[in-house]
């Protein structure tokens, strides 16, 4: 993960979401099942694509870019939408995220919001790229650090493939640095802190792993 800036609604938001939203809490207040309730109550979808060109389709928690033809985009009500219904049309409780992590986090209130996380909280271990905690953190952030990691499977294979393609297409296709930049930030942003930022340095770390002397 990294650190993500909350924007502030768009001016139509209230019009085409909350609006309709509330109406509907009116007749249902809490909405034991939500898949039950019908049709006609997932406005949150109308915010969509304007949580896609705000962020700049970058999910935010894995921080990479999700293509919109063929992407698993998707609204995250950070506070899930069964606990907290009268937060399902706010603005201010989305998250635009994958659909796989959004799945994977769930109800779960053990993730760290992206818009509190700070650089350097989550690091790239290299060259397993495996998402670990930053050692010099205090140990409650760890805990929390930790946690998130495993809600959300950010070390399962298929999240370590998705990584290792955007370090492939910079190392073996040429891409620029910049490229990761756009599209892969946590990537860059670890590359650029561990001096990766060269094809050369990355290749050292590929092919001749660091290894501490004993």
């Amino acid at each position: 993960m990294t650190p993500v800036t909350p924007h502030p609604e768009p001016v139509d938001f209230d019009a085409k979401v909350r609006t309709p939203g509330d109406k509907f809490l009116r007749h249902v207040s809490v909405p034991i099942n939500w898949k039950k309730e019908g049709k006609g109550k997932e406005f949150w979808t109308r915010a969509l694509d304007d949580l896609y060109q705000i962020y700049g389709g970058i999910c935010a928690y894995c921080a990479h870019w999700i293509p919109q033809d063929v992407g698993s985009r998707s609204v995250d009500h950070f506070k899930h939408k069964a606990k907290y219904p009268h937060l399902a049309y706010e603005w201010d409780n989305y998250r635009f995220a994958a659909l796989r992590y959004n799945r994977n986090k769930g109800i779960s209130e053990k993730v760290l919001d992206p818009f509190d996380v700070q650089p350097g909280w989550f690091v790239l271990d290299m060259p397993s790229l495996l998402v670990k905690f930053n050692p010099i953190l205090p140990s409650s952030l760890i805990t929390k650090i930790t946690d998130t990691i495993n809600c959300l499977k950010l070390n399962d294979e298929v999240s370590i493939k998705s990584r290792q393609r955007w370090v492939d297409e910079f190392k073996n296709k040429g891409y620029p640095f910049s490229h990761l930049e756009d599209y892969a930030p946590f990537i860059a942003y670890e590359f650029g802190r561990q001096g990766l930022i060269s094809v050369e340095a990355l290749t050292q770390i590929y092919y001749y792993p660091r290894t501490t002397e004993s």
